[in-house]
């Protein structure tokens, strides 16, 4: 889209021209982002302020002007809707109610002039006050009651991400001025010293305004801003674009998606990875730096942006139950704390689409199938990852193309190492001390194949540790030739709790049995009592009994 350049009227304005004078009132749009500058950005703002000479109230300021940057308007006859330059104003306007708090406490009249002239204003037709600037529908509320209301409306507390650097903004500007008041001297000296830095403020902090008339063309300049530097996330604009396209009836609701979403997975780079898992879902892949385009051509070809937004807010509900493996289902819930464990994350796509396309059981069967190809395919087999991402993600999209259940396993199963690759690779398998994750998942799963009943579970990597029958650190002399392939090898790791493993540490074989091994109630651990020493030869027997285990837990068929 091209900007009409006849639509704009740039102007040079003062901070309190822009919030004293501004007709209609400046209203950011639902669309734009929320606050969002952290307590950095707010000290620089703070100390480019003082800096430029708001400290010293004899400072001759006449003639001078700080530029703040731009700030780009467009009157739609109701409000100036602000496409660029929320941040700077709503902590101008943050900084103006500090400055008014304080100012209370020794000029009533003149915190009323800054609450009057500058933050709100009274509609003498309708008897209300109408704020200077208004946040968009998610911070609309809270910045109202907290920042512009005096007194602040009772009750008022944060509730998003926004909401708490809105409220820790005012705090560091309100100790900022507390300080400066006090350094002042207090009193008049420091009624003068905070007044000087209002009027720094409003009369010599300036910004060069963009205003169009054309309330059409609001679309394409915040899309063009982006483009030219705004940098925008990729949230934002999915965000903004959604918003744009919707009838006015639907924008509450899809508002309120948008706000459970973001209760569900966070803002930012969560809400990215949502928006994306939830498309790939049902799409196939797509990658990141594409998402906004592709999202936006949807809904131009007539997606309707209510069902968009209700089927994230399923989807965000979903993520964080998939995430957290959270499920009333035991056996489903084992599945996804496997694949967190495994560090899967090309599964979530795949569970979204087993939600909206197969009957539980279905879905069960569809997440063990997961697990097994994961561990088949990638920690056994360490065969190429992305090649299982790009098949897991083709996995989802034919289910949400309605072929079902068994299409959807046919399609992981053409993917599952065949038994001679895995044995072959099961016999050379091993696992760094960075990769026990992993192991203690493995050792945890041939744990419970071994047990005759499932009364015990195995505890916590802060209780119960993965043991190296031949130690990592042998005593003197009794180091193996091929210490570093051996002491690594599956076939020569166990599980121990903590206190066996800790009395035992680096001893030999027949003192760890004597001392640990018997006295533990792991079925994995107790079956090395069945050994007499421990050796290179034992440690290859060992892995093999326990690669015929993992073709029973994990076969070949997945299920």
């Amino acid at each position: 889209m091209t900007v009409q350049i006849d639509t704009f009227q740039p102007e040079k304005r003062t901070l309190g021209q822009i919030l004293s004078s501004t007709s209609p009132p400046i209203r950011v749009p639902d669309y734009q982002r929320d606050y969002s500058w952290e307590n950095q950005q707010v000290a620089e703002f703070w100390s480019d302020l003082i800096a430029f000479g708001g400290n010293n109230p004899q400072t001759s300021l006449v003639g001078k002007e700080y530029f703040l940057g731009a700030a780009v308007l467009v009157n739609n006859g109701s409000y100036h809707l602000l496409l660029d330059g929320q941040q700077r104003l709503a902590t101008a306007t943050i900084l103006l109610a500090a400055l008014r708090d304080k100012i209370s406490e020794y000029n009533g009249n003149a915190a009323k002039q800054i609450q009057d002239q500058y933050i709100t204003f009274e509609d003498h037709l309708t008897g209300g006050r109408v704020s200077k600037i208004e946040l968009n529908i998610f911070d609309r509320a809270f910045f109202r009651d907290f920042i512009q209301s005096s007194p602040r409306v009772t009750g008022t507390a944060p509730t998003k991400k926004s909401h708490r650097l809105i409220t820790e903004a005012y705090e560091l500007l309100k100790k900022n001025v507390d300080e400066g008041w006090d350094a002042a001297g207090g009193g008049k000296k420091g009624f003068e010293w905070a007044a000087h830095v209002t009027q720094t403020l409003r009369e010599h902090m300036a910004l060069v305004t963009v205003v169009s008339n054309n309330d059409k063309s609001a679309a394409s300049i915040f899309a063009t801003l982006n483009d030219r530097g705004i940098g925008l996330s990729t949230v934002d604009l999915i965000r903004s674009f959604v918003l744009q396209q919707a009838p006015t009836s639907h924008r509450e609701e899809i508002i309120e998606c948008w706000d459970a979403m973001f209760n569900s997975c966070g803002t930012n780079l969560a809400a990215e990875t949502l928006i994306r898992i939830s498309w790939v879902a049902q799409h196939g892949d797509v990658k990141t730096r594409a998402l906004y385009k592709i999202v936006a051509e949807d809904l131009n070809a007539g997606t309707s942006p209510l069902a968009y937004s209700q089927r994230l807010k399923l989807d965000a509900a979903l993520f964080r139950q998939f995430r957290d493996g959270d499920s009333e289902d035991s056996d489903f819930q084992e599945h996804l704390v496997a694949l967190r464990t495994l560090k899967f994350n090309a599964s979530y796509p795949l569970l979204l689409a087993t939600h909206h396309k197969l009957s539980p059981e279905e879905r069960r069967k569809i997440a063990k199938a997961l697990v097994a190809v994961v561990v088949r395919h990638n920690v056994v087999c360490n065969l190429d990852r992305a090649k299982l991402e790009n098949l897991v993600y083709a996995t989802a999209k034919l289910l949400s193309d309605g072929q079902g259940f068994e299409s959807a396993l046919a399609s992981l199963r053409a993917i599952s190492p065949p038994p001679e690759l895995f044995e072959g690779s099961f016999a050379k398998l091993s696992f760094s001390v960075s990769e026990h994750g992993t192991a203690r998942y493995l050792l945890r799963c041939f744990d419970s194949s071994l047990a005759t009943t499932a009364e015990v579970t195995v505890a916590g990597a802060d209780r119960v540790h993965v043991e190296h029958i031949y130690p990592q650190n042998p005593a003197e002399g009794s180091r193996w030739q091929e210490h570093d392939r051996q002491v690594r090898r599956i076939g020569n790791l166990t599980l121990l709790d903590k206190r066996l493993n800790e009395q035992i540490k680096n001893s030999d074989f027949a003192t760890k049995k004597e001392k640990a091994y018997k006295d533990s109630r792991l079925e994995i651990t107790k079956a090395l009592l069945q050994y007499e020493s421990w050796s290179p030869e034992t440690i290859t027997a060992r892995q093999t009994a326990l690669c015929g285990l993992a073709q029973t837990i994990w076969p070949v068929t997945l299920i």
